[in-house]
């Protein structure tokens, strides 16, 4: 837990404007993903959940998954992301990953 709890803490070091902490201690990340999509990813319970919400509105919650490196959340759907540092794999279709960047403001 010491090691996903460093791993969230350095990706919200990085994250700089793209991470926001509310007051009850969520951690909330925005991503850039191809062709304009952007999801925002909010942590919740020490890191434990994980509420994903793209474009459409459509949010999705998943739990903690034990990975190799990073932090892997999945739900029973077959929606899952997989964060390191300040890149994200997101799976909507289970087989088809689309890689995202936390967001870091205009693209200029």
């Amino acid at each position: 837990m010491k090691k996903l709890a460093m791993i969230l803490a350095g990706s919200a070091v990085l994250a700089g404007c793209a991470t926001t902490n509310t007051q009850d201690d969520t951690m909330r990340v925005s991503y850039n993903c191809p062709m304009d999509t952007n999801i925002t990813v909010e942590y919740l319970y020490d890191g434990e959940i994980a509420r994903m919400q793209d474009d459409s509105g459509r949010i999705v919650t998943m739990i903690i998954t034990p990975a190799a490196s990073g932090a892997y959340y999945t739900n029973h759907d077959g929606f899952s992301i997989h964060t390191k540092a300040d890149y994200a794999v997101v799976e909507f279709v289970k087989g088809k990953p689309i890689s995202c960047e936390i967001w870091k403001g205009d693209k200029k």
